[in-house]
């Protein structure tokens, strides 16, 4: 019984696992966020079984699909920064304190989410729900184009009412 391409792949994978990591970790120079690129990319190269041809080395291949993949990420959070989608540090959320002046901040923000237009005021409450950009534009049956448009603008508004 033959193989199909993606046994083979994922035989490969597991064969050359350490070498990837060692390479994941020239990358990121981060033991953990070394073990996070091998386990994004190992999916990407088993998803692409069938653009692999066994006449190169497996492990070149797969070392560029992770490069790339480090890359776009990396190309990706300096976008977002630049754009001040990553100007709130992790637990610095207004709702994670019990302080007196943070629920005055929590009722603030939430006045102001609510007088943003419509579609950018439900689109940002479905998004701090946790929904993703395409469950929030299947929810509300519109373009994701259109949602990403509500989040940029609610984001902007936002930080021009709080000062920030």
């Amino acid at each position: 019984m033959e193989k199909s391409c993606k046994d083979l792949l994922c035989s490969k994978l597991i064969e050359t696992r350490k070498q990837l990591l060692g390479f994941a970790l020239i990358l990121t120079h981060n033991q953990e966020q070394a073990q996070d690129l091998l386990q994004q990319t190992s999916p990407v190269i088993l998803a692409n079984a069938d653009n692999y041809e066994e006449r190169g080395c497996f492990y070149s291949w797969a070392m560029e699909v992770m490069k790339h993949i480090f890359f776009n990420e990396l190309k990706y959070r300096k976008y977002r920064v630049t754009l001040g989608y990553d100007d709130i540090p992790g637990g610095a959320s207004p709702f994670s304190s019990n302080e007196p002046e943070s629920e005055y901040n929590c009722r603030e923000i939430v006045r102001l989410i609510t007088s943003l237009p419509p579609a950018h005021s439900k689109a940002f409450k479905l998004l701090l729900d946790g929904y993703s950009y395409n469950e929030i534009a299947s929810k509300e049956g519109c373009t994701l184009g259109r949602v990403k448009n509500c989040l940029h603008s609610a984001r902007v508004a936002l930080r021009k009412e709080l000062g920030v």
